[in-house]
């Protein structure tokens, strides 16, 4: 049997975070995603480094769902999130708060009614 796992090389992650290399190190280091070596390639585990990035939007979705957080976090990953909200919820979230104050903003978001 042979086990392997996903694997991101430091120039994936440094292109990923938008830093250089030796910024996306660091970054690791801080968030502990421990770095390995393959051969003299440094690497992280791609689920330690997804986790780690995520780790803010999986703190949100746990304080507001409590135990069911992986479904709607695994739903997020997906990309369907939606389908999971009810449609009254749904249109909520596409809801504006901005109230305009000059005439021609009032007619703009009249345009967009």
């Amino acid at each position: 049997m042979f086990f392997y796992c996903d694997r991101l090389f430091i120039n994936e992650v440094a292109d990923l975070l938008r830093k250089k290399e030796r910024a996306a190190k660091s970054w690791c280091l801080k968030n502990r995603v421990e770095i390995f070596k393959d051969g003299t390639r440094p690497f992280v585990v791609k689920a330690m480094f997804d986790t780690a990035y995520d780790k803010p939007l999986i703190n949100s979705l746990t304080k507001k769902h409590g135990d069911n957080w992986e479904q709607h976090y695994q739903l997020i990953k997906d990309d369907r999130y939606y389908s999971l909200l009810g449609q009254s919820q749904a249109s909520d979230l596409t809801r504006t708060r901005y109230q305009p104050v000059s005439n021609s903003a009032k007619k703009i978001k009249e345009r967009f009614k």
